[in-house]
């Protein structure tokens, strides 16, 4: 049995698999809160112990040995690593080895421990003759080991650790065939960040992480409505964004209204500067 674990700000979420002839069978899936039910979430008081209880509380509920696990797949927030596509000159693979390790550090922040890196050869550019275009991914060891030992804690054993949107577009196209022309655009709304995802065939592969997240749309209707953040939170899975989106409010003494700037007009200014960039 393979399983896929996502640890999350305000949810861990899991799906388990088993290898077919066919391909995979999934055999379940689940999520838990980390933070306590029916207590509003605060994204600064969840630490590594909430993480940890809610991913062993996660498998006792669905009743999943760790022991039984095969293989364990997990992913890295994009905010914690640097995924970039670069041209590069074509070279023997342990220059080229050489070479990423530099431009890692360029587009990385440090931490104080070493880069761990990976890449791969996405194929000829096709601009120049004697270039290649990389696909390079990149995190701070101390990410990467922070990550690993939160796994041990939990009971299971690290496997593959993937980043976030590369994953997300991973399983896109596996499940899809990619357009011949044109791109695909993916948006992953997080608890507080959400990540956005741009590739297609033969076109640059673009991902960025925006700070803005359920968290903040759930904050601001209970602001505006006065009422508690478990309520606007269980409004928010009602009505879906029509809770949070209003119109232009007025004053009756004023005969032109005032828009009001909220968090999805937030999110829909920051997706079309990322995509007028891209």
């Amino acid at each position: 049995m393979y399983l896929g674990l996502d640890i999350g700000r305000q949810y861990v979420k899991m799906v388990s698999t088993e290898k077919t002839k066919d391909g995979f069978k999934v055999l379940d899936a689940g999520s838990r809160l980390v933070p306590e039910p029916n207590t509003a979430f605060d994204p600064e008081k969840i630490d590594r112990h909430h993480w940890v209880m809610a991913v062993k509380e996660l498998l006792r509920q669905q009743g999943l040995n760790p022991k039984r696990v095969k293989g364990l797949v997990t992913g890295i927030n994009g905010s914690a690593a640097s995924i970039k596509q670069i041209t590069t000159m074509e070279m023997p693979s342990d220059e080229l080895e050489s070479a990423m390790t530099f431009e890692a550090r360029k587009h990385i922040p440090m931490d104080g421990t070493d880069a761990v890196i990976d890449y791969q050869i996405l194929g000829s550019n096709q601009q120049a003759v004697d270039k290649i275009d990389v696909g390079l991914v990149a995190c701070t060891k101390g990410v990467l080991t922070h990550h690993m030992d939160l796994i041990k804690e939990c009971g299971l054993k690290p496997g593959v650790v993937d980043v976030n949107p590369i994953a997300m577009s991973n399983a896109f196209s596996f499940i899809k065939d990619l357009p011949e022309d044109g791109l695909v655009i993916m948006l992953d709304i997080g608890a507080v960040s959400s990540s956005l995802v741009v590739y297609g065939k033969g076109q640059q592969f673009f991902t960025r992480d925006l700070p803005i997240g359920g968290h903040h749309f759930v904050k601001e209707l209970s602001e505006k409505k006065e009422i508690s953040y478990i309520e606007a939170q269980d409004l928010l899975y009602k009505e879906g964004l029509s809770a949070s989106v209003s119109n232009a409010t007025s004053d009756p003494a004023e005969p032109v209204g005032i828009a009001e700037r909220t968090v999805f007009d937030n999110l829909v200014e920051d997706l079309r500067r990322s995509l007028r960039f891209y």
